[in-house]
């Protein structure tokens, strides 16, 4: 809600970028730990 805030009633681009970068880094961290903690639990294979 936050980046929606930022991005229509604000009009704060350069933060409203800021956090679609973040939250998308956050995104891809996430993503990534689960990948890897399934594969370590699943094998190479899975």
């Amino acid at each position: 809600m936050t980046i929606y805030n930022e991005f229509t009633n604000y009009a704060n681009i350069p933060v409203a970028a800021a956090l679609s970068i973040v939250l998308g880094l956050a995104t891809w961290a996430v993503l990534y730990a689960a990948h890897s903690l399934a594969g370590a639990r699943a094998g190479a294979g899975a």
